[in-house]
Formats: structure tokens, sequence, C-alpha cells
């Protein structure tokens, strides 16, 4: 069952068929009435780059459908004559023409109707008694919006193979679908939509067992039917992509400080520029995010706003367990460790917003089983339309209860700020501008002190 349920794919190429573009011959519209060509002469509809360059398990047979799609385009040839043609019909009409010739011992016989709305291409074979037996029917809107192709058995030419139907009317949303078999039948109904999102469904006969839906990014969500009112259903979120490890765009958010504030040798400016720099801790655990590829996926949700994605895989004796979600929001991650000692704990998460300006880090303690899941550092950050830079390095320590927490906050012209606490407890404070003017505020044991450098 898995290629039928996998077979909607290759309805994606069903885009190259919709409008027509024939040989410029006979009739008054310039169309030449003995050759309609089946495939796309006008404007692209571009799927996501990844469906058409997946190797996605929920994907990956779109190429190979694709070809077989295609074999439709040798229909077409089908109505081309070859040899000597006879014109069966009046030479002067060009709304009705029927043609007869020979290939082998063969005879085909092409009849060609137009009317105010439609055009139709009936095709057939003439037997020895003179009769007809029609096996190729193409009927297109005189507009271009919409057509049909319809393929019948060679013994009984009144049963329908295969039939191939299109509408292109909507600028928004295309429909197109294939039929294939005759009292029973598989069909394939598929949308694809002028942002590049689409949708597909795949019955036998009447009974829906198969839908699907992707975004413009190339994810999408799948639900398979079991003709019993009960469904199952998943994602896929990687296709051609791999998932991003947070902060990739970090480096160029690190505070900067002027030369005169770094080379600074006033214990308070070596404060500040250790603060700072504890930030920069931040990118020693950016990889731990990225699975690697040969990480089992085990898992799919979704929603229309959100999908996530779990893998797992073993790194010695540990057992990782990782998780992805992307909502309308933000991203987000989540690695856990899983050890006979420590059972399935935390050991970081993150989350950022789509424009890369908010985010966190947070890194739980997996050393000691007596603080498993509390948190070991956390970083947080944010930057406004002002170019205000905003930076928070948290470290907690379990023994003592005790917090450090610097707070970083770096403006558009470089000069800023840092603040130290214990435990929510301001210790000190130091600001500085490019004019070189260095100011500062401490507060020991309950005494304010300020000065500058």
């Amino acid at each position: 069952m898995k290629i039928f349920y996998k077979a909607f794919m290759f309805i994606a190429i069903l885009s190259m068929i919709a409008c027509e573009k024939e040989l410029q011959v006979a009739d008054d519209n310039n169309i030449d009435v003995t050759q309609p060509e089946l495939k796309r002469g006008a404007e692209a509809i571009n799927l996501p780059a990844s469906l058409r360059n997946t190797s996605n398990e929920y994907a990956n047979d779109c190429n190979t459908y694709i070809a077989l799609y295609n074999e439709i385009l040798n229909y077409s040839e089908n109505f081309k004559p070859t040899g000597l043609v006879a014109e069966l019909s009046d030479p002067a009409s060009t709304d009705e023409k029927k043609y007869e010739w020979n290939e082998g011992n063969t005879t085909f016989r092409m009849e060609y109707k137009k009317s105010p709305t439609h055009r139709v291409w009936q095709l057939g074979r003439v037997r020895i008694d003179g009769t007809e037996q029609k096996f190729l029917q193409v009927e297109k809107q005189n507009d271009g919006h919409g057509g049909a192709l319809f393929v019948y058995e060679d013994v009984n030419a009144n049963m329908l193979k295969e039939s191939y139907t299109w509408n292109i009317s909507n600028p928004n949303e295309q429909f197109y679908s294939v039929r294939k078999g005759g009292v029973t039948y598989v069909q394939y109904d598929i949308y694809i939509r002028s942002n590049n999102t689409g949708s597909a469904r795949y019955f036998q006969n009447t009974d829906l067992l198969f839908e699907l839906s992707w975004n413009e990014n190339g994810s999408g969500s799948w639900r398979r039917f079991n003709g019993y009112g009960s469904s199952e259903d998943g994602i896929w979120t990687d296709l051609g992509k791999t998932v991003e490890s947070p902060y990739t765009d970090y480096a160029s958010l690190i505070p900067y400080l002027p030369p005169y504030f770094t080379s600074s040798s006033h214990v308070l400016a070596e404060k500040a520029n250790d603060y700072i720099f504890s930030m920069n801790y931040i990118h020693k655990y950016t990889n731990l995010f990225l699975p690697p590829a040969d990480a089992q996926r085990v898992a799919y949700k979704t929603s229309a706003q959100e999908y996530e994605v779990n893998y797992k895989w073993m790194q010695r004796d540990t057992v990782i367990h990782y998780t992805y979600k992307e909502s309308q929001i933000n991203k987000f991650w989540q690695v856990e460790i899983e050890t006979f000692k420590s059972g399935r704990v935390k050991y970081f998460e993150a989350q950022e917003t789509w424009d890369g300006l908010t985010g966190s880090l947070y890194v739980y303690d997996v050393i000691d089983n007596k603080f498993f899941n509390q948190l070991k550092e956390r970083y947080t950050w944010a930057h406004d339309l002002y170019e205000k830079n905003y930076f928070v390095t948290e470290l907690f320590n379990n023994y003592s209860g005790k917090v450090s927490k610097y707070e970083i906050t770096i403006n558009s012209d470089f000069s800023g700020k840092v603040n130290n606490f214990i435990d929510e407890s301001l210790l000190e404070s130091v600001m500085w501008n490019l004019s070189g003017s260095v100011n500062y505020e401490t507060y020991y044991n309950g005494v304010k002190e300020t000065g500058s450098f």
C-alpha cells in the first residue's frame, strides 16, 4: 500500500501540464487541430525546492513520479499523423475535422470538433469491419483554463482506463486530478496555490485514504485513514535542510567594547570585561543542538500553527533525546540525556524568535543527581529596533543556592553599562561612553560608592 500512499507526490508535476500549446497550422485561432500538446505552456508553478530535491521518506518519491507522470506527454504524439493522411471532412471547415492514416497494419482515425467553449480531439482505431474503437480523447476549454485527457481500455472502448483533468481558472489555487483504473480505481486530487503551498488527497474509489499538505518552506503534514473512522498523522520538517542550531548569527551580536575600556587595568574594568566575556560561553553549546546524520527520527506532531520533530541517538552509554519545535512566534530546542544512573533529565533548552533578535539558552546540571533538572547557567539577549542590545548571563551555584547575574547593555553608539548582581542585589555598576569616560557605582555591605576612571 505504500506506493499508493506516497504516489500522490508525483502529482506535483501536474504543474507541468495545465496550459496547452499547439503547433500553429489550421483553424481561426492558429491551432493545429491534428495534435493537442499536453504540457504547460504558460506561467510556471514552482514547488518548494526542498520538495523537488529531498531524501525525506514522505516526499522522496516525488522525482520518481515526475518521470512516471511525464509519460502522459507521449499521448500527444498519438494525435500526430504519420505517412499519407486522408482528410475525410470538408477542407473548408475549421470547426470539424476528420483524418485517417495507416501505421503498419493499423488504421487510425482522428476527429476534431470545436464549440464556442471547448475543443475535442478523439483518436480511434478502425476495425476490420469498418467500425471505430476509441482509445484517446482530449477536451480543452478554449480559454486555456481547463481540460482533460481520457484513456480507454484496448478491449472495451467504453471502459475508462485513465483520466487526467486540470483547472487553472483560479489564479490563487490550481486544481489537478489523476484517476487510474476502471470500475475499481485510484484517484489523486491536488491543489497548488500561488503562495507556493499545496495539498493532495489520495482515494480508492470514493474512499479517502491519504491526504497531505506542504508549506512554502517545503515542510508539511500527512494523515492516513483506515476507512473505519480512525486515522494516524505526522509531519516532515527538514526537507532539503538541516535543523539549524540556535545562535547561528550570534557572533555578530556579541557585545563590542571601546579599546580604551578593554585595555584598562582598573579592577572594575577588568571585572566588566570578564562579565561581558561570560556571554561568549554560549558558543561552546551551539553544536550540541545539532542531531548527527545517523540520528533516529522518532516522532512528529503538527497543527495549523506549529510542528515538532524528535530525534534519538546513542553517545557512548548515553541516550540523547532531541526536540525541535517551530511556532508562528519562535523556534525551540531541547536536549535531554538518559543513562542508567540519571534516568531521563534535561541538559539544554533554547529558544529564539524568527528574526533572531530575542532568545535564551538554559543549561541544566547533569553531574550531581541531587540537582538534576535544575538550572546551572542561563543566557538571555534582546535587540530592539533602536539598536540597543541587552544581554544577561546567570550562573547558578546549586550547592550554595546563590545566583550570579551580569546584565550588559550596549547602545548603538557603543556606550553601555554592566551591572553585577548576587541574588538580585546590585553589587557593581560600570558605565562608559565613547569619549573615554567611565563611571562606576559599587554597593558593598550596604554602602554606595561612586567614582570614575
